[in-house]
């Protein structure tokens, strides 16, 4: 086995550093949806703006909520894709490859990572800040269940 690049060296940190802004920032925002008279304004990932305030996060908005989450999950894939070619491409095979499988590991990993807060903050805000008085939702309990992602 080879000693890790440079990229690999730096991904876990890069992933770590998103995993926090994304828990921090977008997610937390969400929080105050369920208050009278406040706004909460996210990114939807489609390059616009989420604006919703004073009601409860079901139908409509909780649909917005979770299709904003595939979109993070998809742009967070291709973006690493991306870095991948970028910093790798002159690299030679076996390191290439070495550094492709620990962008696969970490990439399964975030996207575990992401959409179990994002399960938790969906029976939150469901549940207004007690998540085991609502049902869990859809397939995400099955995904965690079954290992899905963490590899």
């Amino acid at each position: 086995m080879p000693d890790p690049t440079p990229f690999e060296l730096a991904l876990p940190h890069k992933m770590d550093e998103d995993f926090v802004r994304m828990a921090n920032d977008w997610f937390f925002k969400w929080y105050n949806i369920n208050i009278e008279g406040k706004v909460v304004e996210v990114d939807d990932f489609y390059g616009d703006r989420i604006a919703v305030g004073g009601i409860r996060f079901e139908g409509q908005i909780q649909s917005i909520y979770w299709r904003s989450v595939g979109k993070h999950l998809i742009d967070r894939v291709h973006k690493g894709f991306r870095e991948w070619e970028a910093e790798c491409g002159s690299y030679p095979p076996n390191l290439k490859r070495s550094s492709l499988e620990s962008l696969s590991w970490h990439l399964r990993n975030y996207v575990a990572r992401i959409m179990h807060h994002g399960y938790e903050t969906d029976r939150r805000l469901r549940g207004r800040g007690f998540p085991d008085s609502v049902e869990k939702y859809g397939q995400a309990e099955h995904f965690f269940t079954r290992g899905g992602g963490r590899g």
